[in-house]
């Protein structure tokens, strides 16, 4: 973006009102207050394309393996490029696996997502595989199944040590996700087992239960336990390995269902990560400075987000930035400042916002890294100024014939500024409309 500094516009003020020594305090807080009144104007008054973006969106985040997902987030999956929902908390739970555009989802810990749900009322006779939607007639949701065991039973567990504690023979049974089942024993001075318990822990090792049921996460059915480790001592006391309520149907509980939430093809007018949105102009479903033929995506502006309608997961916005904010406040090098404050430096004549919290003396010179510049669009200077100058002027002189006069002669400006970017430099484009629904035949516009 060609720019121009913020001190720039100030000085043609004061050059405008005859002041050869600059604004004074008062004057200055004035002129800050028009100079974003008619920022705002002319910024939305037309797609300048200084001001305009065109960025790479995703509905939803995309999943990441450090973070712990809770029931019923939903994430962008990169690797298939499918949004899923979250069925119960997990932490390093790819939603799928595979490869080469053959993915398997992993439904006991994601649902793949729908804008709409089906399925039967539940039935405590039905049969249920993992996946499976019902309708709870309770409250007209659906849910989806991500559990079908109930955990696993092992037998030979808590006979009580005579001695000492219980200390890990080296036998373990190692499921398909990780858990272990460890064998821990106790012996006597004679080297003589004397008690024995099972120990259930995690795949980093954490003690969850000891002796009796264990209730797992999806995948564990008893099939895929295996003994890992053979025991220091021979014969290690018999284990059985069971599912006790396979081959039965789930019970309608949180333990084994989750509400499936609809999902909306949205996009948060601040993402995380992302360019805060202004206005909206249009949705493409393929990057438009490469793919000039395409029709763009209808959307609809809700309160706190952009409705995108159609089926593509990927979509560029074209939109235009925020209205920046300007102000007359100078950065003071014995203060410091919270992230969010916007402050005049004298140094370079600009604007600039903290993005973290700086310390006395971090000034935007000094540490640039810790500051955006509020970029002021070149194309908008004389505009603003000048207008900025007629409204200050009306204020002084009280005199409302000279401000149409100077104000009247602000707009021209912008219209010159137009008149170079469309008629000289020819920056008008056909737009591909697709028509049927509307009966909308193609028409021209103006960038």
């Amino acid at each position: 973006m060609r720019t121009a500094t913020y001190k720039s516009v100030i000085d043609r003020i004061a050059g405008y009102m005859a002041e050869a020594d600059g604004l004074s305090v008062e004057d200055a807080a004035i002129a800050a207050a028009k100079i974003n009144f008619f920022v705002r104007l002319a910024w939305q008054h037309y797609w300048w394309p200084e001001t305009m973006d065109i960025e790479r969106r995703t509905f939803r985040a995309a999943w990441a393996a450090n973070t712990t997902y809770a029931a019923g987030e939903q994430v962008f999956y990169i690797a298939d490029g499918q949004y899923y929902q979250a069925m119960q908390p997990s932490t390093g739970q790819t939603p799928s696996t595979g490869s080469d555009g053959n993915y398997t989802p992993n439904l006991a810990y994601w649902f793949p997502v729908q804008g709409c749900y089906g399925g039967s009322d539940y039935s405590a006779t039905g049969t249920y595989v993992l996946g499976s939607t019902v309708r709870n007639p309770t409250d007209g949701l659906f849910y989806g199944l991500y559990r079908i065991t109930n955990g696993v039973t092992v037998s030979g567990a808590g006979v009580a040590a005579a001695n000492g504690v219980y200390v890990w023979d080296g036998t373990q049974y190692t499921a398909a996700n990780g858990y272990i089942i460890y064998l821990r024993t106790t012996v006597d001075l004679s080297g003589n087992i004397t008690g024995y318990a099972w120990q259930l822990a995690d795949n980093t090792s954490t003690n969850l239960y000891q002796n009796g049921a264990f209730v797992l996460p999806e995948p564990s059915p008893a099939g895929t336990w295996t003994e890992s480790f053979d025991g220091s001592y021979d014969p290690p006391p018999s284990v059985a390995i069971t599912d006790p309520i396979a081959g039965t149907t789930p019970p309608f509980t949180s333990a084994y269902w989750t509400v499936l939430t609809p999902f909306i093809r949205s996009i948060d007018y601040e993402q995380a990560g992302e360019t805060a949105l202004g206005l909206v102009r249009f949705v493409w479903p393929r990057d438009p400075e490469i793919h000039r033929v395409d029709c763009p995506l209808e959307f609809a502006l809700r309160d706190d987000f952009v409705q995108v309608y159609g089926c593509v997961n990927v979509v560029w916005l074209e939109f235009q930035g925020r209205v920046p904010e300007f102000t007359n406040l100078i950065y003071d090098s014995t203060q410091g400042y919270s992230a969010g404050v916007t402050r005049y430096d004298t140094t370079t004549g600009d604007c600039w916002t903290t993005l973290v919290a700086v310390t006395p003396g971090q000034s935007p010179s000094a540490t640039p890294a810790k500051w955006s510049k509020v970029d002021f669009p070149y194309v908008l200077a004389e505009y603003v100024a000048q207008s900025a100058y007629a409204m200050m002027t009306d204020r002084e002189q009280e005199t409302p014939e000279n401000f149409s006069i100077q104000q009247s002669a602000g707009y021209p400006l912008l219209l010159v500024e137009m008149d170079n970017i469309e008629r000289k430099q020819g920056q008008t484009r056909q737009l591909n409309v697709r028509s049927g629904r509307r009966g909308v035949a193609m028409t021209p516009f103006s960038t």
